[in-house]
């Protein structure tokens, strides 16, 4: 399934970024960022405009719509047990998914 919305939202992520065939299944309350986090009951996000709608690990900050860093999503893995393989190398967020990260979980 393309996600053309995040192909918007993101600059660098485009259409041919990512597996179509290998995206996680829609639920009611769907969130890439969540279902990559092993959860479909909440939706993640670091969103500063939205604290009700959007969870985000109390420990990181949130950021304004367009101004998210990899590096914040990076961290809220690690603080679920995955292990980076972006070193210090981060750049702007793509579409997530749990292939992207290598956990002992």
């Amino acid at each position: 399934m393309r996600c053309p919305h995040l192909e918007i939202m993101f600059d660098y992520l485009g259409e041919h970024d990512y597996d179509h065939d290998n995206v996680s299944i829609a639920v009611p309350r769907y969130n890439c960022i969540a279902w990559a986090a092993g959860e479909n009951h909440r939706r993640w996000w670091p969103a500063d405009w939205d604290t009700v709608t959007f969870y985000w690990p109390p420990h990181l900050p949130r950021q304004p719509l367009g101004k998210e860093t990899l590096e914040n999503f990076v961290r809220a893995f690690e603080s679920l047990g995955y292990n980076s393989h972006f070193g210090d190398n981060f750049g702007p967020p793509k579409q997530a998914r749990s292939s992207d990260l290598r956990g002992n979980r």
